[in-house]
């Protein structure tokens, strides 16, 4: 093979290697995102849709004028084991 034919396969091979590249989702966000979603097994378990009912001391996070319809004063703590040592803490007052 000649010299041409030689650098066309070699195009034709690196752009066939990149295709999957381009598969690749560009709305990844940030490193460490999910971090900053959980507050409370609440939260979570309503799949975040959470700004509606936020009536509890966490709902600041979610819509502080929920914090107007709570009854009493409530403390909450609030800790998450996730993976590899891995935890999140919150506290609401």
């Amino acid at each position: 093979m000649n010299r041409t034919a030689w650098i066309r396969a070699g195009v034709v091979a690196a752009l066939a290697w990149a295709a999957p590249a381009l598969a690749q989702d560009e709305n990844a966000g940030n490193p460490g995102e999910w971090l900053a979603r959980y507050t409370s097994a609440r939260t979570l378990g309503l799949g975040s849709a959470y700004v509606a009912i936020a009536d509890d001391p966490l709902g600041v996070l979610w819509n502080p004028a929920g914090l107007s319809s709570m009854d009493q004063n409530e403390l909450r703590f609030e800790n998450a084991t996730l993976f590899q040592q891995t935890s999140i803490n919150a506290i609401g007052l």
